[in-house]
């Protein structure tokens, strides 16, 4: 299948498709040196989407995020809040979707999946919402991960709640490695990425 990446950052969720099976090209409004596949820079609201068989979403997260919540200030209702407008574009193709984002954010929670499904040293726990499909929630495959413990905090901010928790920064090359990614990334891309595990477990059941 043909799988369109919308707000595809460095291409966590793109690593995943493609381990699937299937080919991905990449689209987000800003350029992305470390991206490895096909790309285009461009706004997910106003560009053209193409003619694809399969959509796949990351949103912006920051308004929604635990931080967020905690500081209720200027900043945080600054962070754009695209989710419905995307989901409208993505309705409009006719083609199968998903959409990702964080617990909070106002989408569908058709499957939820964090590191401990995949054996991965980061929680990380995400929301997909599933538009034409269905794909059975896996189980937990070892004990609960706790952060500072068994699992590398990887925060979207940089590690602000880490820090709150007294859990110190985790370096770069461990948050790359206990996500599941085997390429290089910068400390900011990897905080916006998901698992590539993650996108993996859904590209390979959702159209077979």
């Amino acid at each position: 299948m043909r799988v369109l990446d919308l707000c595809c950052c460095a291409g966590g969720a793109s690593d995943g498709i493609t381990a699937a099976g299937h080919t991905v090209h990449g689209l987000d409004i800003a350029p992305q040196p470390n991206y490895p596949y096909p790309f285009t820079c461009g706004d997910v609201l106003t560009c053209d989407l193409g003619s694809y068989d399969a959509y796949f979403a990351s949103p912006p997260c920051q308004a929604f995020t635990n931080a967020a919540y905690m500081r209720l200030d200027a900043r945080s209702r600054r962070h754009p809040r695209i989710i419905e407008d995307v989901r409208a574009r993505l309705v409009a193709t006719g083609k199968p979707f998903v959409i990702e984002n964080v617990l909070q954010a106002p989408i569908r929670h058709d499957l939820v999946l964090d590191g401990s499904m995949f054996g991965l040293a980061v929680i990380r726990r995400r929301a997909f919402e599933i538009h034409g499909g269905f794909v059975m929630q896996p189980g937990t495959r070892r004990g609960e991960l706790r952060l500072g413990v068994n699992a590398v905090p990887v925060y979207g901010s940089g590690g602000g709640l880490a820090c709150r928790y007294g859990v110190a920064y985790a370096p770069t090359a461990s948050r790359i490695a206990a996500m599941g990614i085997t390429r290089r990334m910068s400390r900011y891309e990897v905080n916006q990425a998901i698992p590539p595990a993650y996108t993996r477990y859904i590209f390979e059941r959702l159209f077979v």
